[in-house]
């Protein structure tokens, strides 16, 4: 997927008119021109003039300074983020970026105007530039902590508003062009198969031009690129600070619109926010609402009927098993007695039967004892028989 990258010029604030620069903060639609211009980031070099763009099939050192100056402008916004979590968010081939860039007159004009301050001492300067120089001190007091950011892994930073006197014939990078971006990506239709959803992952200002509502600016810019591909919705997650600017510009923290994107990875300490702009469902007649009212009521109706139906069913049924489980509990109650009164029956006869058992082993004896008895008194009278005295 192409990045995108947004270039404007900046114009000068002064008018000829003589307006104040407080006058012009609140007009940044006066103060900036550009056109969209769509290049491939990760598989190509990338040259940025007013009228040029040039593309290699190799990237060089001016691609990677490019995409170091936008991690380094995150990593302001994001402290708790290394480099390496940036750099891979910002080569996913998910991502998006639009990137504010000055024109290359506008920062030689500002390095002239550095030198010019550098070089002067305060009794020489005229109210003009005395005026330039308050407000680029005023507005310069903030930038370098709130843009540099730590080094990066080339020893550099983005230019501070701080520095001395710069080289007028220093090469422009684009760490000296880049005042803003903001990084988007649309979401998988893996995760979301029936919508196109939009989320805003990043997005970063330099302090001395936050005054210009390039945020707002970028925030716009971007719905408008959604609505014109048909996008479906646009969520961020904000961190605690950054709500009331997402607030201001179109999206609400409402837990029910944003209850279906809560399988999405959750940023610490953030907020889920939709914007209402994107999210717009098409008008509806009221009959044509009061009508799906109504299929939608008998529909739940009709369920509702068919679920007390079941449960009447289920009920019946577990009525119906309790007593046969009671009948069947009161027969085996009964079994267990009548198997209880016929078990001590038949202790009783086994003890009766060991009872004649044991009579008839007696019986046995008495009659054996009477038979022998018998014998030997038949035999004694067979003897005497025998033995009778002659005459």
């Amino acid at each position: 997927m192409d990045d995108i990258l947004y270039s404007l010029t900046l114009r000068d604030t002064k008018t000829q008119q003589g307006h104040d620069r407080d006058a012009t903060k609140h007009r940044p639609d006066t103060l900036l021109t550009g056109s969209i211009l769509t290049l491939p980031f990760e598989n190509a070099y990338i040259h940025l003039s007013t009228h040029l763009l040039q593309t290699h099939n190799t990237p060089t050192q001016y691609d990677l300074e490019m995409k170091e100056a936008l991690v380094s402008l995150y990593r302001h916004i994001l402290p708790d983020m290394g480099h390496k979590a940036l750099r891979e968010y910002l080569s996913n081939e998910h991502y998006l970026t639009f990137a504010v860039l000055r024109s290359v007159e506008d920062v030689k004009l500002d390095r002239l105007r550095s030198r010019r301050r550098a070089e002067k001492t305060p009794t020489e300067l005229d109210p003009e530039d005395e005026e330039e120089d308050t407000d680029s001190e005023d507005e310069s007091s903030e930038s370098t902590s709130s843009f540099s950011g730590p080094r990066s892994d080339f020893g550099e930073v983005l230019p501070s508003d701080l520095q001395g006197p710069v080289d007028l014939e220093d090469p422009i990078k684009f760490k000296d062009r880049l005042v803003a971006a903001i990084s988007f990506e649309l979401v998988p239709n893996t995760l979301v198969p029936k919508e196109k959803l939009y989320q805003l992952s990043l997005l970063g200002v330099r302090t001395r031009f936050q005054q210009l509502g390039l945020g707002r600016r970028l925030v716009v810019t971007l719905k408008d690129l959604i609505d014109q591909t048909s996008g479906d919705t646009l969520i961020v997650f904000a961190g605690i600070d950054a709500v009331p600017f997402f607030s201001r510009n179109g999206f609400i923290e409402d837990p029910i619109l944003t209850a279906r994107y809560t399988f999405m990875p959750t940023w610490a300490d953030s907020s889920l926010m939709i914007s209402t702009d994107t999210h717009r469902p098409d008008p509806i007649p009221v009959s044509h609402i009061n009508s799906m009212i109504e299929q939608w009521k008998h529909g739940w109706v009709q369920q509702y009927s068919r679920e007390m139906n079941v449960m009447n069913s289920l009920r019946d049924e577990i009525s119906s098993r309790d007593r046969r489980i009671s009948e069947q509990s009161a027969a085996l109650s009964l079994m267990s007695e009548d198997l209880t009164r016929k078990n001590g029956l038949l202790g009783n006869m086994q003890r009766e039967l060991r009872l004649a058992q044991l009579e008839v082993k007696r019986l046995e004896m008495v009659i054996l004892e009477m038979t022998q008895k018998s014998k030997k008194e038949k035999d004694t009278r067979r003897g005497t028989k025998s033995v009778a005295p002659v005459q």
